[in-house]
């Protein structure tokens, strides 16, 4: 039989109905699980509810199971997101500015929708503001880490 099967990055694995995936699609996002189809013979078949306190006793033993992976759902989505995410950083880290016009022109044609693009783009800019630097916009679309602001901070933080 066919089932959604959850697997963490400790390696344990879950099984659910597959009408529960899109209750679990942010879930896999957020917690970096990988979602596939499996076929398999396993009767252990988990509710959310059981899922939600399965997922959350890091002590539960790991029964084996045989399956076999159908369908891989969102690898290659999280792969693509870790793609756009680190082009962005290390443009802004080499000191220079990402048009987000160019930068969503440039992955549309990898086949990457508009929306993880943009959505790596919010990650970025709240990444750059984390570390405690300032992104300068520079037009309608661009923006560049802001180093004047670092050096102010800096120069004025320094006793005379």
């Amino acid at each position: 039989m066919n089932y959604l099967m959850i697997e963490l990055k400790d390696k344990r694995k879950f099984i659910t109905n597959k009408k529960n995936l899109s209750n679990l699609i942010e879930f896999s996002k957020t917690f970096n699980a990988d979602l596939s189809i499996i076929s398999t013979e396993s009767k252990n078949s988990l509710s959310l509810e059981q899922l939600a306190n399965e997922i959350c006793d890091t002590n539960r033993k790991q029964e084996e199971f045989e399956y076999k992976t159908i369908e891989t759902l969102n690898k290659k989505e999280t792969n693509q997101s870790n793609l756009i995410f680190s082009h962005i950083i290390k443009t802004l880290q080499s000191k220079k500015e990402i048009d987000t016009n160019k930068l969503i022109a440039k992955f549309k044609k990898k086949g990457i929708d508009e929306k993880n693009i943009y959505s790596q783009i919010t990650k970025a800019k709240n990444y750059i503001k984390n570390i405690g630097k300032t992104l300068k916009r520079l037009g309608k679309t661009k923006y560049k880490i802001d180093y004047s602001s670092i050096s102010e901070s800096i120069s004025s933080s320094i006793p005379s």
